[in-house]
C-alpha cells in the first residue's frame, strides 16, 4: 500500500466514521470519531483474534513502520493543524486579549532565539 493509497484510505474512514457519528452517536465531531475510531480498531483486533489467518496487526505494523512520522507532522499535517485551529478563535475574544496574546508571542520569540542561540554558540564553540 503507497502513501496516495494510504491517505485516500484514511481520508474515506475518516468520512465514514464522521457519519457514523452524526447520523446514530450525535456526540461532538472530534469525540464521536475518537470513540467510532476505537470501536474500528477493537473489532479489527477481536477478528485478528478470532481468524488468526487474518494477520491484519502484522500488515499495519509494516505500513505504519514505514511512515516517517516526523517529517509527516512537520511538512504535511502541522500547517493543516495551525490553519484549523485558527478557524475556532472568536475575534472578539483575540481583541480583548490583544495585549496578552502580542506580549506572550513576542517574548517567545525572543526567549527561543536566545536559547537557540546559546544553545548553537555552545555547541560550535
Amino acid at each position: 500500500m503507497d502513501l496516495l493509497q494510504l491517505t485516500s484510505l484514511l481520508i474515506v474512514l475518516a468520512g465514514l466514521f464522521g457519519a457514523v457519528n452524526y447520523l446514530f452517536l450525535k456526540l461532538p465531531t472530534a469525540i464521536g470519531i475518537l470513540v467510532v475510531s476505537l470501536a474500528a480498531s477493537l473489532t479489527i483486533l477481536v477478528l485478528d483474534l478470532l481468524f488468526a489467518g487474518f494477520r491484519v496487526d502484522d500488515e499495519l505494523r509494516l505500513i505504519v513502520g514505514e511512515i516517517a512520522f516526523s517529517d509527516a507532522l512537520l511538512e504535511g499535517m502541522l500547517g493543516l493543524l495551525l490553519f484549523a485551529g485558527a478557524l475556532h478563535v472568536k475575534l472578539s475574544d483575540l481583541r480583548e486579549q490583544w495585549l496578552l496574546v502580542a506580549l506572550m508571542a513576542t517574548m517567545g520569540v525572543a526567549l527561543s532565539t536566545v536559547i537557540v542561540g546559546f544553545g548553537f554558540s555552545w555547541l560550535t564553540g
